[in-house]
């Protein structure tokens, strides 16, 4: 019960706030990480590696890797990540039907206009990315979106280029986003969020 209350899975990761993780018992914290790893396919080497993950957790190191998984934070939450779940990522593509932007796994779907889609292409955050005068990486810390997140938003960029004309928090008259409904953490001002967005976002 507790797991499923306070932990969001995806086949790409699973995700629990660190405030609420912190907030708990020890024993608590152990047996969220212990049946996170059982749902993951992990196996718990022994109690005292358990507890390394769990302190590595409290002293909110950055990433950590263990045997099969990774474990790492970000804007205040704690991301689990199977190495078979990074290679899943990777194969994630979003493809152009017509004059919509759709990649299925993620719920998305989008109508975009023919002159803007003439030179544009859809596809993934990447290092470099920039939208105006800022960093795409910025605007997104800005907006509290953590990393492993940033890597599954859909945006419309320029051929060949590092130059973003649309990402799903940003309005943009050519792009109507019909629905986005994977667990992004976002809440506000109708960017990205948990659940099903529907509508121009």
């Amino acid at each position: 019960v507790l797991f499923n209350r306070f932990c969001i899975i995806t086949p790409y990761w699973t995700r629990l706030k660190a405030e609420t993780f912190f907030s708990w018992p020890s024993l608590w914290q152990r047996l969220i990480l212990r049946t996170v790893l059982n749902k993951l396919g992990v196996e718990v080497l022994s109690r005292n590696w358990l507890v390394q993950l769990q302190e590595s957790i409290l002293k909110k190191i950055r990433s950590v890797s263990a045997p099969g998984i990774t474990v790492s934070q970000s804007c205040g939450f704690v991301f689990f990540q199977t190495h078979a779940q990074k290679t899943l990522r990777k194969n994630l593509r979003i493809t152009v039907e017509g004059n919509r932007l759709v990649c299925k796994p993620l719920g998305f779907n989008a109508i975009v206009s023919p002159l803007l889609l003439r030179d544009t292409e859809p596809r993934f955050c990447m290092p470099g990315d920039h939208f105006g005068n800022s960093k795409l990486k910025k605007l997104f810390l800005a907006r509290r979106i953590p990393r492993l997140e940033r890597a599954l938003i859909p945006i419309l960029a320029r051929k060949h280029s590092s130059e973003v004309i649309w990402f799903p928090t940003q309005r943009n008259t050519g792009v109507r986003t019909q629905d986005l409904s994977f667990p992004f953490s976002m809440e506000a001002d109708g960017s990205l969020k948990t659940g099903r967005v529907q509508g121009t976002i």
